[in-house]
């Protein structure tokens, strides 16, 4: 397991690449909402809160638990209005608004970082629109090949990213197929 990195000196549940990582994948798609599945600190919330502001695009973090209050950038939250963009709710219980956000007009890029990665990307890989992008976060640690490949087969994601991935180390990305299985 890596020890969490920091942004803007608050620690972050990610690897130490995932910064320049996330700032390669989101400026190479055009998307409409990130909508982020488990909010920990929020301080990596920030960095996405802070790239969908600059793209103009929406922003969705939920959570069960209410950490991102203590969780470090304190006056940055408040500058930005944190609270607006935390949904405090368990992400399966309020699968029906999550299948909504992702059902919007325009692409959407989820994120799985909640405690159940596989439930997680298995549920809400069904609401996916064709071009939508998933990601699942702590991959080798909490969900492996076996819990993506039966998913993927069946939703028709296709893994983008590779290279980068491979770098980053713990996320891997996949894109919804714009053709379907009779095409």
């Amino acid at each position: 397991m890596f020890q969490n990195s920091l942004y803007l000196g608050a620690e972050i549940a990610q690897s130490p690449r995932a910064i320049p990582f996330w700032e390669t994948v989101l400026n190479s798609i055009n998307f409409e909402r990130i909508i982020e599945l488990g909010t920990w600190k929020g301080n990596f919330s920030v960095f996405l809160l802070q790239f969908c502001l600059q793209k103009g695009a929406e922003f969705y973090t939920f959570d069960k638990v209410i950490l991102w209050q203590a969780g470090g950038l304190k006056e940055l939250k408040s500058l930005l209005d944190f609270e607006k963009y935390f949904r405090h709710e368990d992400i399966f219980l309020a699968k029906g608004l999550i299948q909504d956000l992702i059902k919007a007009k325009g692409r959407t890029v989820l994120i799985c970082d909640d405690g159940d990665k596989p439930r997680e990307f298995k549920t809400f890989s069904a609401y996916l629109k064709p071009g939508d992008v998933i990601a699942v976060h702590d991959f080798g640690q909490e969900i492996y090949q076996i819990d993506l490949q039966p998913v993927c087969q069946k939703f028709l994601l296709k893994e983008i990213f590779r290279k980068e991935s491979k770098i980053e180390g713990y996320t891997k990305i996949f894109q919804k197929s714009c053709l379907t299985k009779n095409s």
